[in-house]
This record gives C-alpha cells, sequence and structure tokens, in this order.
C-alpha cells in the first residue's frame, strides 16, 4: 500500500483469537474485548488497527490524536511499533493506549508473539525486576513496566494499576467504556476522552460545556472519513454547534480555522438532546495530510 493511500478493513475477531494472535488487520471493538483489563479511572482510551505495512496517513493522523489526548507512546519501542519502524512490529496488529486520570499511560497490544518473544520485543529482557500485582506478574526497570498476557506496557505506576484486573474486577470497566463503544464497530481508529473531577491535575482537559467526547477515522479504498462527537447538557448543544460552526467553517465573511477544501467537505450536526456532531469526508487523494488538519482544529476547540 502506498503512503498516500487509505485502508478498508472488516470487523469481527472475538477477544480469544485476538490474544491468540489470529488477527489479520481487523479492529476488534473495544465492547468485545475483556472489559476487566480496562481501569476505573482510566479518561482516555485510543484504538488503532494496524496493517501489515504502515500507512503514512494513519500515522500521522495517530500522532495528532496521542498528542491531543496525552497518550504518547511510553517508550521508542511503543512509537516504532505504531509506525512500523521497530522490528517487532509486524507481530503486532491492534493497540490501545489507555490514560489515567493522573495522566500515567500504558499500552495494550494484541501481537502475534509468543510468551517468551514479549519482554525482547519490548526492550524489557535486561535488567528488570519482577514484582506482582492481583496474581499477575509485573516486569519493570525503573522508566518502564510491562505484563505478558494480556500484553500490557507503560509506566509502572499504571501498568501497576491496569495489572492483574481480571482476576480482581473491583477497579474495572467505569464510564470510558460506554462512551468509547459509540466510536464502534465500524472504523481503523477509535478515540474517547471523558471529563471527571480529577483531571485538572493531568495534561489535558474538556473544554466547558463538553462532558464527553468520542471519534473514529475510516479509511476506505474510495472515500475516508474523520468523525467527532461530544455530549454536553441539553441547554448548551445549539450554542455550542453554532460556535463550532463559525469557528471552524466560517466566522462572517472570513473563512475559519478549517481551510476552505476541508470546510467545503465537513458537515455539523446536533443529534437527540445532547449530542454535537462534526464529520469531514473526502477521497483518499483529499484526506491525504488534510485529516491530522481536521484533527488538529476540532480537537483544539474541545480540549485544553
Amino acid at each position: 500500500m502506498s503512503a498516500a493511500g487509505c485502508m478498508g478493513v472488516a470487523i469481527g475477531w472475538t477477544g480469544a483469537q485476538l490474544d491468540a494472535g489470529l488477527l489479520d488487520g481487523d479492529l476488534e471493538p473495544v465492547a468485545a474485548l475483556d472489559m476487566r483489563s480496562i481501569h476505573e479511572e482510566t479518561t482516555r482510551l485510543l484504538q488503532i488497527n494496524l496493517p501489515g505495512e504502515r500507512d503514512a496517513t494513519m500515522i500521522d493522523d495517530v500522532r495528532v490524536l496521542a498528542r491531543k489526548l496525552a497518550l504518547a507512546p511510553a517508550s521508542g519501542t511503543v512509537a516504532g511499533i505504531l509506525d512500523g519502524s521497530d522490528v517487532a512490529a509486524t507481530g503486532v496488529r491492534s493497540v490501545l493506549q489507555m490514560g489515567l486520570t493522573d495522566g500515567t499511560t500504558a499500552t495494550r497490544l494484541w501481537t502475534n508473539w509468543d510468551d517468551d518473544e514479549v519482554l525482547g520485543n519490548l526492550g524489557l529482557d535486561d535488567s528488570i525486576q519482577e514484582t506482582t500485582q492481583r496474581a499477575e506478574t509485573i516486569y519493570e526497570t525503573d522508566s518502564l513496566a510491562a505484563t505478558i498476557r494480556p500484553t500490557i506496557v507503560g509506566e509502572p505506576d499504571a501498568v501497576r494499576r491496569f495489572a492483574g484486573l481480571r482476576n480482581d474486577s473491583q477497579h474495572a470497566g467505569g464510564n470510558i467504556v460506554s462512551v468509547h463503544e459509540r466510536s464502534l464497530p465500524e472504523g481503523d481508529v477509535a478515540f474517547s476522552c471523558i471529563e471527571t473531577d480529577t483531571t485538572a491535575a493531568a495534561e489535558w482537559q474538556l473544554h466547558d460545556p463538553v462532558r464527553e467526547l468520542w471519534g473514529k477515522l475510516v479509511y476506505g479504498t474510495d472515500e475516508c472519513v474523520a468523525r467527532v462527537s461530544v455530549l454536553t447538557p441539553a441547554d448548551e448543544r445549539d450554542d455550542l454547534a453554532e460556535t463550532l460552526s463559525q469557528e471552524l467553517i466560517s466566522r462572517d465573511d472570513e473563512d475559519g480555522l478549517l481551510p476552505q477544501s476541508i470546510a467545503n467537505n465537513t458537515d455539523i450536526t446536533t443529534q437527540g438532546g445532547t449530542r454535537v456532531l462534526i464529520e469531514y469526508r473526502g477521497s483518499v487523494e483529499e484526506f491525504t495530510n488534510t485529516a491530522e488538519v481536521f484533527l488538529s482544529a476540532v480537537l483544539d476547540f474541545y480540549i485544553e
């Protein structure tokens, strides 16, 4: 696939098939994953289907999302997996980046690695310390930690929170799960975040009056779509949609923050009593190098 190409992806693998390494380019809906592995204090999720050949458009779009959601890869190895530059990247087919209320992050990987390959592929085969959390073994260095199955890697404090949740579900799940489900099932990249009372100290915040945000990127063979939705109080919905239209698409007779070529293919609609949707559609050629511009403008509008 060329660097400018887009990808169409079918969906429908089970969680067991993912963990068995039978994934072949299909993004598994988070609803079908083991929700006991999502900590209740998770406030941001970024879920990525990784094709065998990384696509430059997708890589750039994911970088924008990771930066805006404060979900930068925990290590150079994870960054290399996402962009395909790491030798182990070909064994990874799906990634879920997870951010907690305190700003720490971890990444869950679905791979076809053998258990004895995991630590080496993640750069954790030397100078590690083993600890146990909820009957799950954690392998740590000073700055990085991982569990083998499920394969979770990230900052040690974050990995300790996620480790072993399937053995003790008291702190599993949370509000982020139901929000993220709205981005699925179809999509090559899905993302979500929620505002909580404790996110003020982290590296990001949702602007008032937005309480929840979710979206997806769909890379089709003929058409690509970027979609971002938010939840807001009912009495704020129409004002938010109007402000979004004026700021991003047009301001009186002046251009908005989005270039006209993107604005012409962007729709803003209200849904139900509390939702606002902004959607950008374009051909494969149009989407290349423009989806990241759309995402940057929209997420800057919603996230501090």
